[in-house]
């Protein structure tokens, strides 16, 4: 079976914490794990960091957190809050961050990622359902065209002197026997 997206793993965390009790990240990371019959052996990323679904289930957490249907009462841990449970009991068959953009908070944190230049009700869609660690490309590409855009500009509001070829001095170098 393939890795399920962030978003597919929202159900399933949430329900893991149903219980009420604190759930270690290890402890969840190894029931999603079984939960969706994924072998140990699971996909590491070219750079050798975290591996694929150990980030997709920190993401699921994190968004879920941000929307205050998790918390973290310490570091690594993490507990099911009444909203949670509310939205547990509501019965739905996914939730992803559609769902969690009901909650103030959760919009407060996806905007405060935001570009500012950007309008607010404005958004990337082909973004939206990627996880972070699949957008660096595209982020290192933006990064790149807006460095260039600054110093074309740069370029344009100096003055011609400053393209100019400025010769280094040719005297000897004096030389210390």
């Amino acid at each position: 079976m393939p890795i399920p997206d962030f978003q597919t793993l929202m159900r399933p965390v949430l329900e893991l914490h149903a219980d009420g009790i604190d759930h270690d990240s290890a402890v969840v990371v190894a029931s999603m794990a079984d939960h969706f019959e994924l072998s140990a052996r699971m996909e590491m990323p070219p750079s050798g960091g975290q591996k694929l679904f150990n980030n997709r289930v920190a993401w699921s957490i994190t968004d879920m957190a941000q929307a205050g249907l998790l918390e973290r009462p310490r570091r690594g841990a993490t507990r099911i809050t009444a909203r949670g449970q509310k939205l547990l009991a509501e019965n739905r068959d996914r939730v992803d961050m559609k769902v969690l953009s009901q909650f103030a908070e959760y919009q407060e944190f996806r905007t405060r990622r935001r570009k500012p230049d950007k309008p607010a009700g404005e958004q990337d869609l082909s973004t939206a359902d990627a996880p972070p660690l699949e957008l660096i490309p595209q982020l290192i590409a933006e990064a790149r065209t807006a460095l260039a855009d600054k110093l074309v500009e740069r370029l344009r509001q100096a003055p011609p002197q400053f393209l100019e070829y400025q010769r280094p001095s040719l005297r000897p170098i004096p030389r210390r026997y």
